[in-house]
């Protein structure tokens, strides 16, 4: 895959940085005139740390494959299970879930708040009241290294697709973007609402944009690579308390929830039109997530076959909805064209979860 114009210049000038610290300077005066590049003043390391953290992440890609080999040679001789279909006593299909704890991860001195998996490699990161964030490797239970930078408890953390940056939301009214190919760096800090930022996502569809809600009533999109802040949603929810955001697979619609006891569904490709509000909740939305490909294919297949025990669902029962063009993409392993989420669901203090 070709670099772009950026990644090339960031290679010419740590090219240069490495040529200087080791006293090449013949070699330094000719890739100085031919790259043009400008030599910075700065010390910053950059080939030494990328090098190490690519035979760090190689080491762990290693893992990863050998792991996924033994896996699929598992699943070659595995036979599909139907809970429906189960001759044998219910509990035998019980003890299939895990049934202890495989660690017991231990560091945070306050409540925590988000827990969330890495989208390639074996860590977990946490975070909590205690302003901290955590890199935990869930297969030797170990903790890889804290994230430090917030002054105020952590609220809510999102990976972008392929997992190179992390990004997280806080009560010091700001949200840090972690780089986790250049050893967990804290590269950017995002400032600009006026209140608790209480929920952050990456655009699915677009790596270089990324949303918050805060407490301040707003929502705002940030462009990643400037850190600038290219639209403030205002008044979404009537003013009142922004509590998540999501993006759904696709990367066409966005969803918030807040303390005005509804959920608002928002079209991206519309410039963040609004398309719905849905109310049924007696207390403050804390929470909220879009279905996945997967989830609508076992929820629709099971509907249609207790409407229709004959009929398999295919692909090709679809709504009318479908003709509008999805967010776009591949779904991960297939060559299934991603559409858009049918289902959302909600969480709110009122102890009830809606699916909608």
């Amino acid at each position: 895959m070709p670099i772009t114009d950026k990644q090339k210049k960031d290679l010419n000038i740590a090219i240069l940085e490495y040529l200087r610290d080791n006293g090449y300077e013949k070699t330094l005066e000719s890739f100085l005139e031919e790259s043009k590049e400008e030599l910075p003043e700065k010390n910053l390391k950059t080939l030494e740390r990328k090098w190490t953290a690519v035979i760090r992440l190689t080491s762990k890609l290693q893992q990863v494959e050998s792991k996924l080999i033994e896996t699929e040679n598992e699943l070659k001789v595995a036979k599909p299970f139907n809970y429906n279909s189960f001759k044998g006593p219910k509990k035998l299909f019980d003890e299939l879930l895990p049934n202890k704890q495989k660690f017991h991860l231990k560091g945070h001195q306050k409540a925590i708040n988000k827990v969330i998996f890495h989208p390639n490699y074996s860590w977990l990161v946490t975070c909590g009241d205690d302003s901290k964030i955590g890199v935990w490797d869930y297969e030797s239970g170990k903790l890889e290294k804290w994230l430090r930078g917030h002054t105020n408890s952590v609220c809510d953390l999102s990976f972008n697709p392929n997992g190179t940056y992390l990004a997280s939301s806080s009560v010091d009214m700001s949200v840090k973007i972690w780089n986790f190919e250049d050893e967990f760096r804290c590269e950017k800090t995002l400032n600009g609402h006026d209140h608790t930022v209480t929920g952050v996502a990456f655009c699915i569809h677009n790596d270089n944009l990324l949303i918050s809600c805060s407490r301040d009533g707003t929502v705002k999109i940030w462009e990643l690579e400037s850190g600038y802040c290219s639209k403030t949603l205002s008044d979404i929810h009537d003013g009142e308390w922004v509590k998540r955001v999501d993006v759904s697979y696709d990367g066409s619609l966005m969803a918030t929830c807040s303390v005005d006891k509804t959920l608002r569904v928002f079209d991206i490709r519309k410039d963040y039109t609004e398309i719905g509000c849905y109310r049924g909740h007696d207390h403050v939305v804390e929470d909220i997530r879009f279905s996945n490909p997967n989830t609508d294919d076992i929820i629709l297949h099971d509907q249609l076959k207790s409407n229709s025990p004959n009929d398999e669902y295919s692909d090709e029962d679809e709504s009318d909805d479908d003709d509008e063009p999805s967010g776009g993409g591949i779904m991960n392993g297939t060559d299934k064209k991603l559409r858009q989420p049918r289902f959302i669901a909600s969480a709110s203090r009122d102890k009830m979860i809606m699916i909608w």
